[in-house]
């Protein structure tokens, strides 16, 4: 008998053979389904349970039959987790605003400031956002809206050197014939 290092021939056989005996299904979906549905622990004993029915159901009435059962068991016991689930979830949901609100009328001034303070910054997002895209949209009507370019007149007034976007009428014909 040939040796492969620390296991030999025979345990890889027996191991082969011990593969081959008919196993209850373990789709990756039922886990998943399970993993979501319930809480950490829980899925777990329910597969165990699950295979273990599946495994008496196999020797009694045969391997095809066991399968079909084990899916419509899991199938049969979704809508129920899911409604569990939903159930508390909706309730703690109802927990958390009740205690939101007893929080609220304790601490009066804490609230108002809060509140006031999430106003205010809201407020202050929006305009600046509303700002920020009337300029990035500035003559973008235009088909040729690369093209266009702002004329300023740089001037000083009392000594300070101050940039207006406004230019007298012969600049447009100047502009015209000396640029192309």
């Amino acid at each position: 008998m040939k040796s492969f290092g620390p296991v030999s021939l025979t345990k890889i056989q027996i191991q082969v053979n011990d593969l081959k005996k008919p196993n209850p299904p373990r789709p990756p979906l039922r886990f998943r389904l399970l993993c979501l549905l319930l809480r950490k622990g829980d899925h777990i004993p329910l597969a165990g349970d699950f295979e273990k029915l599946c495994d008496e159901i196999s020797k009694e009435r045969g391997t095809s039959y066991a399968i079909f059962w084990y899916w419509g068991q899991v199938l049969k016991s979704g809508p129920g987790y899911i409604k569990d689930s939903l159930y508390w979830r909706f309730h703690m949901l109802l927990n958390y605003f009740t205690i939101a609100l007893r929080n609220f009328k304790q601490h009066k001034m804490f609230t108002f400031i809060n509140v006031l303070g999430l106003a205010l910054g809201i407020a202050t997002c929006m305009l600046i956002n509303f700002w920020v895209q009337r300029e990035l949209s500035y003559n973008r009507f235009n088909d040729k809206a690369d093209r266009i370019f702002r004329v300023e007149r740089d001037f000083t007034i009392e000594g300070r050197e101050e940039i207006w976007p406004i230019t007298s009428g012969p600049y447009g014909p100047a502009l015209v014939n000396d640029y192309p």
